[in-house]
């Protein structure tokens, strides 16, 4: 599954799959993020609702504005109302472009002997941080060949994911 590095800003819009429902609150794991989340009653629905079932089922996947964060129990509390139909189509979007990417770094590792941990942490986040996409970094990698050297990424992991998009 995408991963990033630490925990969402407010504001920011996640993906998380519902992992228990209640009648005043769903619980749900942050599929980019080592983080749990919890969606309350009142953040649940743009409507008043009795139940949060009305609105979410275990398993399913959502869009998620994050409204707070606590660093100390890696809790993020979550509001599907705040989420608009276009910024819930443009986050899915990303998020299968980032799988993608995830799949090449998989295969890139896997081409060295690695795993797929050991691809995030040699050049995985770094591609995050610096091309704002795990897929963007991959993609583009003979293009910022150069930018790659002066960040110190590896040669074996340039030409393994350069052997891959070619």
């Amino acid at each position: 599954m995408v991963r990033r590095r630490g925990l969402p800003n407010i504001q920011e819009l996640v993906v998380v799959r519902i992992s228990e429902v209640s009648q005043f609150a769903a619980w749900c794991d942050l599929l980019e993020y080592d983080a749990k989340g919890i969606i309350p009653i009142s953040e649940a629905a743009g409507k008043w609702i009795f139940d949060v079932g009305e609105v979410v089922k275990e398993g399913e996947v959502k869009v998620a504005k994050v409204i707070k964060v606590e660093e100390d129990k890696k809790l993020v509390h979550l509001s599907l109302k705040r989420v608009s139909k276009l910024d819930e189509k443009e986050k899915m979007n990303e998020f299968r472009k980032e799988e993608r990417g995830e799949k090449l770094l998989e295969m890139a590792a896997k081409s060295l002997g690695k795993s797929l941990d050991e691809a995030y942490n040699e050049v995985g986040y770094l591609l995050q941080e610096k091309f704002g996409s795990l897929y963007d970094g991959i993609i583009n990698i003979k293009k910022n060949y150069a930018k790659l050297e002066k960040l110190k990424v590896p040669k074996e992991w340039i030409d393994a994911i350069t052997e891959i998009v070619e």
